[in-house]
């Protein structure tokens, strides 16, 4: 089992240089996504990694802002990265530079073996989210877009829009919404890059979305010959606050000494500190 692990990163050059050193043992490899803000951080990984074969800090860099098409544009950067290296591999995962493997990667690369047919891929139908992808969402890509005045003037935005008609995309789709995260075999990241090559206007159509990178991949997916293989799940474990918009930092007594169920491989999100504690738990003793 070859798992090509694509991370998207932007801060904590010690933790990101850790994890990727993880992820990329034994035949995996390691593709890095450096957001366009963090010079610095870029410059430190591609210095560390220029000689390493199976390490990839890809060139090219999206300004990624939260709830943007940003995040969709840098998974679509690392795919093609993968791509253009044309290296053999079974399986991708998508993890942010927080996120951490709470299970050996032996374990993991077991799990995903025995379960070579199916894709891991979050969803749900989209429902009351419906105006994330069908109004204009005006501010995704603001340096601001997080701030309360911003969000405010967003939501007056939306409001307003009920008096117009939807958006004139996505006609023929069934919607869905899910988890940014994912885990898929080498059969559907082909499949993605034919249907992109085939349907090249298809991101347009998330440019004023809200929260792109919770639609796109299910949407595109989900409406696919692949859609009866997918299941409605992301091999994540998360905590969230009600109401908050992004999980909670995860406590160092994850588990409390127990091991997650058999389908949680992989966890979301972890300080530094956090981190270094449950590599040293979890994986130093790789078998």
């Amino acid at each position: 089992m070859k798992i090509v692990y694509l991370v998207q990163v932007h801060k904590e050059a010690e933790q990101i240089k850790n994890l990727v050193d993880l992820l990329s043992g034994g035949d995996n490899h390691c593709f890095v996504h450096v957001d366009a803000k963090s010079d610095r951080l870029f410059h430190t990984l591609s210095r560390v990694y220029s000689d390493i074969s199976n390490v990839h800090i890809i060139a090219e860099r999206i300004d990624v802002h939260w709830s943007g098409f940003s995040q969709v544009e840098a998974t679509l950067a690392l795919l093609q990265a993968l791509w253009d290296v044309k290296i053999d591999f079974d399986r991708i995962q998508l993890m942010s530079g927080e996120d951490l493997p709470v299970k050996r990667l032996d374990e993991v690369e077991k799990f995903l073996t025995h379960n070579a047919d199916k894709e891991y891929l979050e969803y749900a139908e989209i429902g009351k989210m419906r105006w994330r992808v069908k109004r204009y969402n005006l501010l995704t890509e603001s340096n601001h877009n997080r701030t309360l005045a911003v969000r405010a003037i967003q939501k007056i935005v939306r409001i307003a829009q009920v008096f117009i008609p939807e958006r004139d995309i996505l006609e023929g789709y069934k919607l869905y919404k899910g988890s940014s995260w994912f885990n898929l075999s080498r059969e559907a990241v082909v499949y993605i890059r034919h249907f992109l090559d085939r349907n090249p206007t298809f991101p347009d159509a998330f440019r004023y979305s809200a929260c792109a990178d919770e639609h796109f991949f299910q949407i595109l997916l989900l409406n696919s010959p692949l859609a009866d293989r997918i299941v409605n799940d992301n091999l994540y474990y998360m905590e969230w606050t009600e109401r908050k918009a992004s999980p909670d930092y995860l406590s160092p007594d994850l588990f409390d000494g127990s091991s997650p169920a058999e389908h949680i491989l992989f966890a979301r999100k972890f300080d530094r500190r956090t981190a270094r504690i449950l590599t040293e738990r979890i994986h130093t003793h790789e078998a």
